[in-house]
């Protein structure tokens, strides 16, 4: 036996140390105020099988307290505890104790016992009860009032043949709100089927700001009050990313306390009856915990089936659906994924779920990254090239990852496409009269033309150029141009009038090309100077045509010649050579005028004389032309026929009907009229003798509207000689 009293500053490596009597006095290592006292690679053994305290392996029993002691991957075997560090309670606790990496086999009561510590670390530590059955209450790591820097993770009872009532249990014990203590990556299997009372994989009683998470913990025997993880009277602890599976009786994890637990998600619980338990209700299944108490959001019911007694899984359904806390590692040293960790103690790839995703949209120079979200300790292959869990892609293609995994191995193919850009048409020339409908070809985008217009398509009739940028669904932004020349139509003037002498300028206003005039020219432009319709068609070197046409009409210009003949004594007949006049204006010398579109009228002079007759032809579109001309009157009073002056003829001007009274003391006889129009043609003959009144109804002789003489002649005398006027 080593005994250890106020020793300080020691270190043993790959010593044995055993006791091979079966005594029950088989303590090996006896610590009592003692200091920095280190065991490394080093064995204790004992054959006592019994269940007496004086055979635990290391102890300390009620003595004062210990610092910086170790363990360090060291193995023991037998006795009633492996050990057991207990310094009296009112005395100065422990300080510092660290456990790791040991294996402990065949105790009875426990491997581990350890009170009253401020400061302990117990890490991957593995237990195993393969030839002896642990007592009821057998615990493999038993903590009681640790305070300070507490570390129980990496621990592992998964070898066990016959299990031990607890797997980690901690009491009195309590870390900080802003420090929880960390207790994770622990595989636990417990029960067997000779275990029928209860049981626990993790516990925790009157404990508080503890974190339970990424455990394993699988149960296999027949306690109905068994529980993966018990949390009872405790406070503010969390419970997140545990696998925990009940094969046996009993539930997933009990909570006695409603403040036990502070929060509890991204856990994975089976139970084959009901899940858990929370005070002395029963929890049946999951939606039941979700909807009445507000935990497990995320979680999910589901059997992990494990692969061996590893505790590991390949389950595609639990694969990725961790929460991201402050655990790096997996119990094997595999990074935990940053975005996605497993739960349980390993993380590991679904084969049936590995995917990067299937398409990939990226904008025209743009790269995209794509992450296989996979185990660390899982390989992946691009395209049989490269091993990087992410790989960089700039070119649209068809792709291809592979996944090697302990879990086994998958592919998975994706797209990498590239963004359509906006490509508007070539530039290009719109004959006169033509319009182009220009759109973008990117929907879902929003667009923007330099006319104003935020619609994905425009209609261009105007030569210009047009730009448009687009931001597609995805956030790219493209832009293009158009440049739209029009080619121009030919236009020749309005129909329009000229006067004789001068020409009109057919001008199309179109460069060069081919023309071709409706008079056989092929030039470019005509000066024209006669009556017609002009037309021409053009075709510009971009093979655009137009066509157009005009009249052209050429008025003469008016000329005011007349010629005058006297057919009485007093009456004299004027007549215009010009008759395409629309307005003759008559000056007759005498004071007397006449006008309108007469180009031939009457004048009844009263005296002899020689007057200036003045006439004044208007055309319609070439102005006027004035002549003056003397004539001679000399027969006037000359066998002069009497007119009588009280000869009424009316209505005059008249629309038709003509009523003509002659006075009673005229010689009626042989009474003739006749009337005469300006070309000195006789239209209208009728004899009315011995009438003093009648009437000549001239509509229905189909006279055309204008001027016309009235002769009245008797067998002696002339009754009347004058104008009238046909409407």
């Amino acid at each position: 036996m080593l005994s250890f009293t106020g020793t300080q500053n020691i270190t043993f490596n790959d010593i044995t140390i055993e006791d091979l009597s079966g005594s029950s006095y088989s303590s090996l290592v006896f610590f009592e105020e003692s200091k920095n006292i280190a065991f490394n690679n080093c064995n204790f053994n004992a054959r006592y099988t019994g269940s007496s305290s004086n055979s635990n392996l290391v102890r300390q029993d009620g003595f004062n307290g210990l610092e910086e002691i170790s363990f360090d991957n060291c193995h023991f075997d037998g006795g009633n505890e492996a050990i057991r560090l207990e310094p009296g309670l009112s005395i100065s606790p422990n300080e510092d104790i660290s456990i790791t990496n040991c294996s402990f086999n065949n105790h009875f009561n426990g491997s581990v016992f350890v009170t009253n510590t401020n400061g302990l670390e117990l890490t991957g530590n593995t237990n195993s009860n393969i030839t002896r059955s642990p007592s009821t209450n057998g615990t493999f790591l038993f903590v009681d009032n640790a305070s300070g820097s507490v570390e129980i993770n990496n621990n592992s009872n998964i070898t066990t043949e016959r299990s031990m009532r607890f797997g980690i249990r901690v009491l009195n014990s309590s870390g900080t709100p802003t420090n929880k203590v960390q207790v994770y990556n622990n595989r636990l299997i417990m029960g067997d089927s000779n275990l029928t009372t209860s049981y626990s994989g993790i516990r925790l009683d009157n404990v508080k700001f503890y974190e339970i998470a990424h455990n394993a913990i699988n149960l296999l025997g027949r306690s109905t009050t068994a529980s993966g993880i018990y949390v009872g009277n405790s406070g503010a602890n969390v419970v997140h990313n545990n696998i925990v599976a009940n094969y046996g009786d009993g539930f997933a994890f009990e909570v006695q306390g409603t403040s036990s637990i502070s929060a509890m998600d991204n856990n994975v619980l089976y139970a084959s009856t009901d899940l858990g338990k929370f005070g002395s209700i029963t929890i049946p299944d999951l939606s039941n915990w979700q909807n009445n108490y507000g935990f497990e959001t995320n979680g999910i019911s589901t059997d992990p089936m494990f692969v061996d007694s590893t505790l590991k899984t390949c389950n595609a359904q639990i694969d990725n659906i961790g929460s991201v806390l402050a655990q790096t590692d997996d119990v094997s040293g595999v990074n935990r994924s940053a975005n996605t960790p497993d739960p349980g103690a390993f993380e590991y790839s679904a084969p049936a779920k590995f995917s990067v995703g299937d398409a990939y949209n990226i904008c025209v120079g743009d790269t995209v990254i794509i992450s296989a979200e996979v185990s660390a300790a899982d390989i992946v292959l691009w395209n049989s090239t490269d091993t990087t869990n992410s790989m960089w892609f700039t070119q649209s293609g068809n792709y291809y990852v592979e996944l090697f995994g302990s879990c086994g191995n998958a592919v998975d193919s994706f797209m990498v496409s590239t963004n359509k850009e906006v490509e508007l048409p070539n530039d290009t020339n719109l004959c006169a009269g033509e319009s182009l409908n220009v759109s973008v070809d990117i929907t879902n985008g929003t667009y923007v033309w330099n006319n104003g217009a935020t619609v994905s398509g425009i209609k261009i009739d105007k030569r210009g150029q047009y730009f448009v940028a687009v931001n597609d669904s995805d956030g790219c932004f493209s832009a293009d141009t158009i440049e739209v020349t029009l080619s121009n139509a030919v236009d020749l003037t309005n129909d329009t009038i000229i006067c004789e002498g001068n020409t009109v300028d057919l001008n199309p206003g179109t460069g060069a090309g081919t023309y071709v005039w409706s008079n056989g020219s092929s030039s470019s432009r005509q000066f024209v100077d006669s009556t017609s319709t002009y037309w021409v068609q053009f075709t510009d070197p971009l093979n655009c045509i137009s066509s157009d046409t005009t009249k052209v009409q050429v008025d003469a210009v008016p000329f005011a010649t007349f010629v005058q003949s006297q057919f009485s004594q007093s009456n004299w007949e004027f007549t215009a050579d010009d008759k395409s006049g629309i307005n003759y204006y008559w000056s007759f010398g005498d004071g007397k005028v006449d006008s309108g579109l007469i180009w031939k009228t009457v004048n009844i002079y009263d005296t002899n004389g020689v007057f200036t007759v003045t006439l004044t032809v208007t055309s319609e579109n070439c102005g006027v032309a004035t002549i003056n001309k003397e004539i001679e009157v000399i027969t006037v009073g000359t066998n002069e026929i009497v007119t009588y002056a009280n000869v009424s003829v009316y209505p005059n001007p008249t629309s038709g009907l003509l009523n003509i009274e002659l006075p009673s003391d005229v010689d009626l006889s042989e009474v003739n009229v006749k009337i005469v129009d300006l070309n000195g043609r006789v239209v209208l003959e009728k004899d009315k003798s011995s009438l003093q009144q009648f009437n000549l109804n001239l509509g229905k002789y189909n006279l055309a509207s204008g001027v016309y003489q009235l002769t009245i002649n008797s067998a002696s005398n002339t009754l009347y000689n004058g104008k009238i006027t046909l409407h």
